[in-house]
């Protein structure tokens, strides 16, 4: 997982968090039963469904972004799989090379 996909994934989380949160806070208000508290109630409601809207095609447009970039990868693979196992390699021998000076010098 990249590092912005889990900081898209944390975002979405911290975002589900205060929505339920205010709605918990929206319950309580109306419990309260004032006329401007049930006027605040409505703004609120109004804006709760919104963050949820918005937060629904975030978490849409992260999946998809995914799947594409998934699926270019299993065809540059499946055209190229000489060439995919030459970077993994190479990747490879450069993460050891790294490790490898990092426990060296030690």
């Amino acid at each position: 997982m990249s590092d912005t996909q889990a900081a898209r994934e944390k975002l979405v989380d911290d975002f589900l968090a205060v929505i339920a949160d205010s709605e918990e806070l929206l319950e309580a208000l109306v419990a309260s039963g004032s006329d401007k508290a049930e006027a605040l109630r409505s703004d609120l409601d109004q804006k709760l469904q919104d963050a949820r809207e918005r937060l629904g095609k975030l978490q849409k447009d992260a999946v998809d972004g995914s799947r594409a970039i998934a699926q270019q990868t299993d065809k540059y693979v499946r055209a190229n799989p000489w060439q995919s196992v030459a970077i993994g390699a190479g990747a490879g021998l450069v993460a050891g090379l790294v490790i490898g000076m990092l426990i060296s010098r030690d």
